[in-house]
């Protein structure tokens, strides 16, 4: 019997200001300033003080000092995005993006903030900035799953089986929309541990909610 995450709830904070011209995005950037850019976004990730409070105890959580994706996407003028994940007692609790977007007078950041914690998440920036979550970013059910093999091989093969009975969708308003194409269906990368790769990749959104499948 495992968990599985069923509800993730994206409250998003809007910490920098948008701005730029689209004829900017054909722009492309040096590999030294992607490399600058990189550095900076985990410079203001961790910048983030994130609390969280289960009943009476409140503990500090910890960032992971590597992004779970890095990518830019030139049509939208990012010129860097990464992702970001506190972690306490070995669970994610809180994931931030940070995204550096190209403007006519420099560069403009974005910070969205969601809470993937069972308790209640408190973060605090630098600039002044709160946010501190009403009620649970998530809820655990279990559902039925072999037991874990005993090697990392057979745990990873284990969980692309897993993967492929969900589906995911994103709710906004009345409108709902799969977040998972027919082409992705079935697929599943894992994140390497040591990545040397071109930070110029591609991204999956993130859900809002992930159903358990029928």
């Amino acid at each position: 019997m495992g968990r599985i995450l069923v509800i993730l709830q994206l409250s998003c904070c809007v910490l920098g200001t948008l701005g730029g011209n689209a004829s900017l995005c054909a722009q492309e950037l040096s590999d030294k300033k992607l490399n600058e850019l990189a550095d900076a976004c985990r410079t203001r990730a961790k910048g983030a003080l994130v609390r969280v409070t289960a009943g009476d105890r409140t503990t500090e959580a910890e960032v992971h000092l590597t992004p779970l994706m890095k990518y830019t996407d030139a049509p939208r003028l990012i010129e860097m995005a990464t992702l970001w994940v506190w972690q306490h007692d070995g669970l994610p609790v809180a994931l931030q993006k940070v995204e550096a977007y190209r403007g006519k007078e420099g560069t403009k950041w974005l910070h969205c903030f969601a809470s993937a914690s069972t308790g209640l998440v408190e973060a605090k920036w630098p600039e002044g900035r709160h946010f501190q979550a009403g009620k649970a970013g998530l809820e655990w059910t279990p559902v039925k799953g072999p037991a874990p093999q005993e090697t990392e091989a057979g745990r990873r093969r284990q969980l692309k089986e897993l993967f492929r009975r969900f589906s995911a969708t994103s709710k906004v308003g009345d409108a709902t929309t799969s977040m998972i194409s027919a082409r992705w269906r079935g697929r599943c990368t894992s994140i390497p541990r040591r990545s040397k790769a071109s930070c110029r990749g591609s991204c999956a959104a993130l859900p809002r909610t992930a159903r358990t499948p029928t």
